[in-house]
């Protein structure tokens, strides 16, 4: 039976607590038959344990929506502290096709004649 028990990375990112993974198994009845009746319990579970419950019942679409809270997360982050790059188009594109490795996203510059 263990092989059907899906697990799944969650960082300890705003939109990703204990109560907002709750919320979406709220929605999912498949899940919440897989939890104590008791919410006193559920809420002593730990957070990976109900991530992981909410994955093997509900698949790709929790999958999705953790990755989408990813990021948005991280969008956040490169925009707050300002890690985007600004550059050329064709140097951009360049870049994006090659195996370099950076900690920065890219924002495509207007062309300058």
């Amino acid at each position: 039976m263990c092989e059907r028990v899906k697990h799944i990375p969650i960082p300890q990112f705003e939109g990703l607590t204990f109560e907002a993974i709750l919320e979406y198994a709220k929605a999912k009845p498949e899940v919440m038959r897989c939890l104590p009746i008791v919410e006193k319990e559920i809420d002593k579970l730990p957070r990976q344990y109900l991530a992981n419950i909410v994955y093997t019942k509900v698949g790709k679409p929790f999958f999705d929506w953790v990755d989408n809270k990813i990021q948005a997360r991280n969008l956040k982050v490169t925009n707050d502290k300002d890690l985007i790059i600004e550059m050329d188009e064709d140097i951009a594109r360049v870049f994006q096709a090659s195996t370099a490795v950076s900690g920065k996203s890219i924002r495509p510059s207007a062309r300058i004649p």
